[in-house]
């Protein structure tokens, strides 16, 4: 069995989509009989609060790094709390990588696959970087900072370097994969591509869900839009179905979720006196489970913008949920590729495809029990939580040497 030593910024008892990957992967390579310790930031991902330094839930050993508690609303704030989190990982993985046989970097965002220097000139551990987001990349494609600026060609010489030193590179999509081997020459054999997961122990769906889900007449036909509510997605085109979705009978779009436009877009509503859009706060547990049971199919927005840079996560939950998913993602997107590949729901370029896709999927009873139940057979085989854990396990331990 290989021991493991896996650096991310949030763990359990962290709350969010990707905090809940991690601890699913964590829990279940423990469970195969890996050694597994964890490195990650004593604050919480909202609200600031912190944990004690050290924790030891599930049997899984977990250091946790004090950081300077700021807040991540402000860009100095989270700037100087991803510096200092830097550090203490580093500290960290001098400490334990004589003792282990593979590390994975967790990169969403922090760049902490910068850290292969450290371990790749004294010691023969694999460095396996998990690529969830990529930094300067996202923020110059969405506008956050100018592309050539210093930050910006200093950080890609950090990424250019970092990613000859790593073993092995693992992105959500292949459209993140090609993207990393046209911007910073990395060959075909050093990526690999491992989808994200949902699993039902996560989902507490109320008892009385039937599967595969069926329309019910009676009911409106709501449409649930969950997660980080920012940039990355296309809220523009989000508000441009908001305004359709109003003129049309018995189609609500719920929006839940937190990040930095979740409250503009919770104005925005109160502004045009929308009546058929919601907008709540981020919610879990059971609490979410009753909107995923009593939603009848999830949207996925991605700014096309982001292509390449990123897969949305929740996706992944409607489709273990049963929900048929209406994407309005660019057409070439990891998110499209699986939908059409599984036939768990519709592509839309933008808002006006979206609804036509809406309408689709509320006025064809077949088609709607047919997509629930091809979103089920994919988390349930080609997208589960158990066919991930093994290709993880051969990333990490099973690699030709």
């Amino acid at each position: 069995m290989g021991r493991l030593l896996l650096l991310t910024e949030y763990y359990s008892p962290s709350v969010g989509r990707t905090s809940g990957l991690i601890e699913d992967l964590v829990e279940s390579l423990a469970a195969a009989g890996h050694d597994v310790t964890v490195v990650c930031s004593a604050q919480r991902y909202r609200a600031g609060a912190h944990f004690s330094v050290e924790q030891v839930p599930a049997g899984v050993r977990v250091v946790r790094c004090r950081t300077l508690g700021l807040s991540r609303s402000a860009s100095l704030g989270r700037l100087l709390n991803w510096l200092v989190f830097l550090a203490s990982a580093e500290r960290q993985l001098r400490r334990h990588a004589a003792s282990v046989d593979a590390v994975l970097a967790v990169v969403n965002p922090i760049p902490l696959h910068w850290l292969a220097r450290t371990v790749r000139s004294r010691h023969g551990v694999r460095f396996v970087a998990l690529m969830w987001d990529l930094l300067p990349d996202s923020a110059v494609a969405l506008g956050v900072l100018r592309q050539r600026s210093p930050l910006d060609v200093l950080a890609r010489r950090l990424n250019r370097r970092a990613f000859g030193r790593v073993d092995a590179i693992v992105v959500p999509g292949h459209d993140m994969k090609q993207h990393i081997m046209d911007d910073y020459g990395v060959s075909d054999q050093q990526v690999t591509v491992l989808t994200n997961w949902s699993d039902t122990s996560r989902l507490f769906l109320d008892k009385d869900v039937v599967f595969p889900r069926g329309l019910q007449p009676q009911q409106p036909f709501m449409v649930l839009v969950a997660g980080n509510i920012g940039r990355a997605q296309n809220v523009d085109e989000l508000k441009l179905l908001a305004l359709m979705i109003e003129r049309e009978e018995g189609i609500y779009l719920q929006v839940v979720g937190n990040g930095p436009l979740i409250e503009p877009l919770r104005a925005w509503v109160q502004e045009k006196g929308l009546r058929h859009m919601t907008v709540q706060d981020f919610c879990d547990g059971a609490a979410f489970g009753h909107l995923l049971s009593t939603a009848s199919c999830g949207l996925a927005s991605l700014d096309p913008r982001m292509l390449g840079l990123g897969v949305p996560s929740r996706t992944y939950t409607y489709l273990c949920a049963g929900l048929p998913v209406v994407a309005m993602v660019p057409a070439s997107s990891e998110i499209a590729l699986q939908l059409r590949q599984t036939g768990a729901g519709l592509v839309a370029a933008d808002a006006k495809e979206s609804l036509e896709s809406l309408r689709r999927l509320r006025a064809d009873p077949g088609l709607y029990n047919r997509m629930s139940a091809a979103a089920l057979a994919a988390t349930e085989g080609p997208l589960s939580r158990r066919e991930a854990i093994r290709q993880y396990e051969h990333v990490l331990f099973c690699h030709e040497s």
